[in-house]
């Protein structure tokens, strides 16, 4: 008889047999190891003091080694598969989504089923000395109950965590139910963290980071909280919030204990979510509790009458956030969401899932509806929540325009060098398995017709087992192939005529060439040129070189503009430059030094709200999602995090 390793042997005997000795003989062994029954049992005649023999007996046995088991005339051999350790990869970067909650996606698999699977995540550059507040994140990966293969994302909000918007290393682990274990490839990230607009609210959840990702900073956060609140007549209007902002400083010089201050840490955190979001932000963490109630009761098979209490507690957290949000949105008679203006979701919609959700947690289908409420949070993830704010114009601030085109033309370049690896990857397979379509005269048919007759489902390709359909690369001949890299190079000779756009307007703007821009047009030339060749793994090496160059010209940019700052006080295109153009001071674009202008006013004070207005810009930048790691350490060294 063939098992599996580590499977667990259990026979149950009745009658004469259940009075018999049981035994397990492990291969190459001549030692019968005896079995003791698990309960055994008797019955007893009221009238006689002594019992009888068990009518039934029940033997258990773990099957570590291949052997046999023997009770009487009853004889099984085993023969034992072993088992081997599951796997668990990354099926694509870590992102972040809308809401700032980190969303993972990943494959697994194992020979006989995961029972476990989970992200480990870790600070990196700890300060060895530092005395943290806090436990590692718990980041669990859902899935579905001895699946052999899975593949799936998992979303969990972890912007409360102090690590958030540090750098982090995260690893997938997957166990199987011999305890093997696997570990993934580690992946070093920038952990997501919440986007606050409030500028109090952020200075708020900066200081508790401060102290609660190291003890000995108390003072460090005591004082950027003084800072927070000078002059607070000018630059808090709202009272209530100057007496929340009062209320975390004074409780952060009462706190002595680490217990006083793990609470304390979380004060703060809620005093931030409430002053950007009001009630809005409590409802969120509601719904959010609710439905990790409910994961964990779907993960453990809850009994059906705590499924259901649970359910009505997720409906009621739904119902009052989804209040609040069309509160926030002032849009309550329609009650709608959106992340996109094209894309709307009803309340009626949530409702339907909601319905779905309880039928298949009734019905018994745990894992489906597991995968459903997975589906769901990440829906409200990426949900955008409305802000009844103004939001900035083009154009409103020269400066911040240009990063922004920036960041926008190191994405292109980046996704224009993905798809040329991609099609020079494809070339280059094709070529080398000798694909017989480029010998069957199909260099004139469309990659990207389709095959499919009318009323005829398609069916899966041949050699894909998983039916997935073919990528557009897939059908194409080599020949197609090299056409689609020729292609490529109006694009990046397009890319290239946009970076000396932005150099000629940076210039217009006062700032010196940067040395990394011009590196980076020389390389976009020559991956252009490698294009027009075919030559697509050249090209995609100079594709790199030149996303490497923009990286070192922003930082060179960086640098231009704190200089200018340090010597202008606001510097070019920075918060605080007026309307007209002028800087703080009334000077014009390009007027520097001892220029004469008679409408320059220097100032008889300092300017304290011009200060937080620089403040607020750099926090805004650093929650956007800097487009380097330099541009964000920058930014972190002028608030003087790190």
């Amino acid at each position: 008889m063939v098992a599996p390793q580590f499977s667990v042997l259990t026979v149950r005997v009745s009658g004469p047999a259940a009075g018999e000795q049981a035994s397990f003989t492990p291969a190459g062994s001549d030692k019968d190891v005896l079995l003791t029954p698990d309960k055994p049992t008797a019955e007893k005649d009221a009238a006689k003091p002594v019992a009888t023999a068990p009518e039934s007996a029940s033997y258990t046995v773990k099957l570590a080694r291949d052997g046999s088991f023997a009770l009487g005339a009853i004889n099984f051999a085993f023969k034992l598969t072993p088992d081997e350790a599951p796997t668990i990869r990354f099926d694509k970067e870590p992102d972040r989504a809308v809401n700032g909650a980190l969303e993972i996606a990943f494959a697994a698999g194992d020979d006989y089923g995961i029972t476990e699977a989970r992200a480990e995540i870790k600070p990196v550059d700890q300060d060895p000395k530092a005395i943290a507040l806090f436990e590692l994140p718990v980041f669990r990966l859902d899935v579905p109950g001895n699946a052999k293969s899975v593949k799936a994302t998992a979303s969990r909000d972890l912007t409360e965590h102090p690590l958030s918007g540090k750098k982090v290393a995260v690893t997938l682990v997957a166990r199987d139910a011999a305890g093997h274990e696997a570990r993934s490839e580690t992946k070093t990230i920038l952990m997501p963290q919440r986007i606050f607009t409030q500028a109090l609210a952020g200075s708020i959840a900066e200081q508790r980071q401060v102290f609660a990702l190291d003890v000995n900073k108390v003072p460090k956060a005591l004082q950027l909280s003084e800072i927070a609140g000078f002059r607070a007549d000018e630059t808090i209007p709202n009272l209530s919030h100057y007496l929340m902002l009062e209320s975390t400083r004074n409780r952060l010089r009462l706190a002595d204990t680490v217990p006083a201050l793990e609470e304390t840490s979380g004060y703060f955190w809620d005093v931030a979510r409430y002053i950007e979001d009001g009630d809005l932000s409590n409802a969120e963490k509601r719904l959010r509790d609710a439905q990790q109630k409910l994961s964990e009761a779907l993960s453990r098979n809850a009994s059906d009458k705590e499924i259901e209490a649970l359910m009505k507690e997720l409906r009621e957290a739904m119902k009052t956030y989804l209040s609040e949000l069309a509160k926030r949105m002032g849009n309550p008679e329609n009650n709608q969401m959106a992340s996109q203006p094209q894309k709307m979701m009803r309340a009626q919609d949530i409702d339907k899932m909601l319905n779905q959700l309880e039928n298949l947690a009734r019905s018994g289908s745990r894992e489906e509806a597991q995968k459903l409420l997975s589906e769901m949070q990440r829906m409200m993830n990426n949900l955008q929540t409305a802000r009844p704010q103004n939001q900035r114009q083009p154009g409103d601030n020269p400066m911040r325009d240009q990063i922004d085109r920036l960041g926008e033309l190191m994405q292109k370049q980046q996704k224009l060098m993905e798809e040329t690896h991609r099609l020079e990857q494809t070339l280059r397979d094709r070529m080398q398995r000798g694909d017989p379509r480029d010998e069957q005269g199909l260099n004139n048919e469309d990659p990207f017709q389709d095959m499919t007759p009318p009323g005829e489902e398609e069916q899966p390709q041949a050699g894909d087992p998983n039916g997935k359909e073919p990528s557009p690369e897939d059908k194409m001949t080599a020949d197609q192939l090299r056409e689609a890299l020729k292609a490529l190079k109006e694009r990046q000779a397009q890319l290239q005529k946009d970076l000396k756009g932005m150099e000629k307007k940076l210039s217009e703007l006062g700032m010196k060439p940067m040395p990394g821009f011009g590196e980076a047009g020389k390389e976009m030339g020559e991956s252009s040129d490698a294009l027009g060749k075919s030559q697509g793994q050249r090209s995609a090496d100079a594709q790199g070189r030149a996303l490497e160059a923009l990286r070192k010209g922003a930082g060179e940019m960086m640098q231009q503009l704190q200089q200018a700052g340090e010597g202008q006080g606001q510097g070019m295109g920075m918060p605080g430059q007026q309307a007209d153009g002028a800087d703080p001071l009334g000077r014009r674009p390009g007027q520097m030094g001892g220029d004469i202008d008679e409408q320059v006013k220097v100032p008889d004070q300092i300017d304290i709200q011009r200060a937080r207005e620089i403040l607020e810009e750099i926090r805004k930048r650093l929650g956007d999602g800097p487009a380097s790691i330099i541009e964000r350490d920058y930014l972190e060294r002028l608030l003087d995090l790190k």
